[in-house]
């Protein structure tokens, strides 16, 4: 058996996943990959990796709750990798137990250099058993937090539904975004930031797109969840309660 280091990346952006696991892998790691948060929990209560890179904007349970649940079964470093770069987002990281903060855009060269400095910090927990599959979810309960309500909109953030349709991800993704912080106007900008993970040649028409189809799929009885705001960007607007 190899005494290379394994790592585990959890993103569901495929080009990106590989990308990051065929630098690693050039370094001599160990790597597996994760395209979404339940997955990602499953396979690090299986392998116990040495280190966890984690997305945050993922189906399927997202990067805060997998951290919170990883936690509870491992002291592996973890190095959050995600295009949520405020300083709140920061801190909420390493409150729940991140050791680095990665933002993207990113420098691979840096990437890899980070994961070699936590790496080399790594203390190794030998008294802490192998979880299996069944184990995971008794053990690690989900946070309260799983799911997002409004009036007529039930946003589950570990299944990845709304009102219990599935979404293509990066819609699910646009949606989080604009709905854990109603009424806020999201420039196409930060949108294109934080869910896509890009802030220069970014093209504002694939926002517009993925609006479109959002606002499709989430109008009910007349009421638009996702307004546009003309020349700035987007918001999300819930229903009033009905009384």
């Amino acid at each position: 058996m190899s005494d290379a280091p394994r790592v585990l990346i959890a993103e569901d952006d495929y080009d990106l996943r590989n990308m990051v696991r065929f630098l690693l892998e050039r370094e001599g790691y160990l790597v597996s990959a994760a395209a979404d948060g339940a997955a990602g929990l499953l396979l690090a209560a299986r392998e116990r990796p040495d280190l966890l890179i984690l997305d945050v904007m993922m189906p399927h349970a997202d990067g805060w709750e997998v951290l919170t649940r990883f936690r509870h079964f491992s002291d592996a470093p973890v190095l959050m990798l995600t295009a949520l770069g405020r300083t709140e987002d920061r801190c909420r990281g390493f409150e729940l137990g991140a050791d680095d903060y990665l933002c993207k855009p990113f420098y691979p060269p840096e990437l890899v250099m980070r994961t070699r400095a936590l790496l080399r910090r790594r203390v190794d927990r030998p008294d802490r058993p192998h979880l299996t599959e069944g184990e995971v979810l008794p053990i690690v309960p989900l946070p309260r937090a799983e799911q997002m309500v409004f009036p007529g909109l039930v946003i589950d953030t570990t299944a990845g539904t709304v009102n219990g349709q599935e979404l293509p991800p990066k819609e699910f993704a646009l949606l989080l975004t604009l709905a854990r912080e109603p009424r806020r106007v999201f420039t196409r900008e930060e949108i294109g930031e934080m869910v896509w993970g890009q802030t220069s040649g970014f093209d504002s028409r694939t926002v517009h797109t993925h609006v479109k189809r959002l606002r499709e799929r989430l109008e009910t009885g007349g009421h638009q969840y996702i307004h546009t705001v003309w020349g700035v960007g987007y918001r999300f607007e819930p229903k009033a309660e009905s009384h």
